[in-house]
C-alpha cells in the first residue's frame, strides 16, 4: 500500500489513491477558473509530451460549461 493510499485511508476516504487525488486537484483547479496551461505546470505536465495528459485529468462539468458558453456569447 503506498504511503497516499494510508493517508487516504486515515481520513475514511475510500478509494483514493494519488491518481484520484491528482485528478481532483486538477478538477478544483479548473472548476476556480484556473488555465489548462497553469494546471498542466502544476501538475508537471508541462513537457510537451505530457500536456495533452492534462485535458484527461480534467472532467467536463457543468459549471466550467456553462461559463465556457457565458464567455463565448458574453452574456
Amino acid at each position: 500500500q503506498s504511503v497516499v493510499s494510508k493517508w487516504f485511508d486515515n481520513a475514511g476516504i475510500k478509494g483514493g489513491s494519488g491518481h484520484s487525488g491528482r485528478r481532483s486537484y486538477a478538477n478544483r483547479l479548473a472548476i476556480k477558473g484556473v488555465d489548462v496551461e497553469h494546471i498542466a505546470e502544476l501538475l508537471r505536465h508541462s513537457d510537451d509530451r505530457y500536456h495533452n495528459v492534462t485535458y484527461e485529468y480534467i472532467d467536463p462539468d457543468m459549471r466550467l460549461l456553462t461559463r465556457a458558453t457565458k464567455e463565448l456569447f458574453d452574456v
